[in-house]
């Protein structure tokens, strides 16, 4: 029997687009994404195979209540794009079209509390994993401070409540 070795590369690149020179409230900024993931045999030493989602992630801040910093941020994504690679014969990343290309443009939001994300605000007719996305990409939003991180402390986010966009 085979053991795959799951070389979980999950990258989350995050880093302000050359659009952007800086980002402040009351103003649209961009952001670059990619996210990979290669699974690769433990005993051949060929291409991983894997795949890798790209896309630009737009933040605006839809509403702000300043004196007790809680903001509501619209976030939607600009042509997400989904490459997959097989390990041998094709060792090359290439498109692949599939409902990942239903997120272009569809926004969501993020009720923001002193660097808490409170609730995750998505379309109900969203499959599953595509919500499961979105709240991922409201996480690189949370700075909560901790105190003391075990491995038994589960992340903030988990508390994080997602609601249907009709409910607003």
């Amino acid at each position: 029997m085979l053991w795959l070795r799951l070389a979980l590369a999950s990258l989350w690149v995050l880093c302000v687009s050359s659009e952007t020179a800086a980002w402040s409230w009351g103003v649209q900024g961009f952001f670059e994404l990619e996210s990979a993931l290669f699974l690769n045999e433990a005993t051949v030493r060929a291409p991983e195979a894997g795949y890798k989602l790209h896309a630009k992630l737009a933040l605006r801040p839809y509403w702000s209540d300043k004196i007790f910093d809680e903001h509501l941020l619209e976030l939607h994504l600009e042509k997400p794009v989904l490459m997959l690679r097989g390990a041998g014969k094709h060792p090359d990343f290439h498109v692949h079209h599939s409902r990942w290309d239903e997120l272009h443009n569809v926004p969501f939001y993020v009720q923001w509390r002193a660097g808490v994300v409170l609730t995750v605000h998505v379309d109900a007719r969203l499959e599953p994993d595509l919500v499961g996305y979105l709240k991922s990409l409201a996480s690189l939003l949370q700075i909560e401070r901790v105190e003391e991180l075990t491995l038994s402390t589960p992340l903030a986010l988990s508390r994080t409540e997602v609601k249907d966009m009709r409910t607003l």
